[in-house]
């Protein structure tokens, strides 16, 4: 099925940070799985978990992704890990307090390491400018591609920043044209 050049660049493009996302991923858990990682522990478990982490995020950085911030959240939206661009666009440095009912993880220096907490996620992600219509249009074309590719016909749309009704009037304009492939469920 022949695409439009320009999303196959881009699905390219994705394709390879992905590749990247999962050697640095696998890395992680092979250092992790040497070291204490908690809260607690010895002050040497501490500091290798610090470097494992300030590792990990230099990685991320080192993804040939320009100089763009990047956070990656974790599907429950519960915790965060920002690059070093995320958190100066942030305003996140050794003097930044964590907003109430977050946290903010710090290394031995007390500089942020990019792991953030709670309502301490808003603070990069109030600065991620939001996607117009068109590029969430696109991005549910691709979606709806995959999904198809995969046999999926029902899946769940968990959407942390009250998008809901934007992003229901593309499935709308979609389903209109008879594109929406897929039940989605907001």
């Amino acid at each position: 099925m022949a695409g439009h050049p320009d999303l196959e660049a881009e699905q390219a493009y994705i394709d390879r940070a992905y590749a990247c996302l999962e050697a640095t991923r696998l890395a992680a858990s092979r250092m992790t799985s040497m070291v204490e990682v908690g809260r607690g522990g010895t002050e040497q478990a501490r500091f290798e978990r610090d470097v494992i982490w300030d590792t990990m995020l230099q990685r991320l950085s080192q993804l040939q992704l320009g100089d763009a911030s990047l956070i990656f959240g974790r599907i429950d939206g519960h915790i965060s890990v920002a690059n070093s661009a995320a958190l100066k666009v942030a305003g996140i440095d050794l003097n930044t307090k964590a907003p109430s009912g977050g946290q903010i993880d710090r290394d031995a220096n007390g500089e942020a390491t990019g792991i953030l907490r709670e309502s301490a996620v808003a603070l990069v992600g109030a600065k991620i400018p939001r996607p117009t219509p068109s590029q969430v249009r696109q991005a549910m074309e691709l979606a709806l591609a995959d999904a198809a590719q995969w046999g999926l016909t029902s899946v769940q749309s968990q959407m942390l920043d009250n998008r809901e009704w934007e992003d229901f009037l593309v499935c709308e304009d979609l389903e209109r044209e008879g594109k929406l492939t897929t039940r989605v469920n907001m």
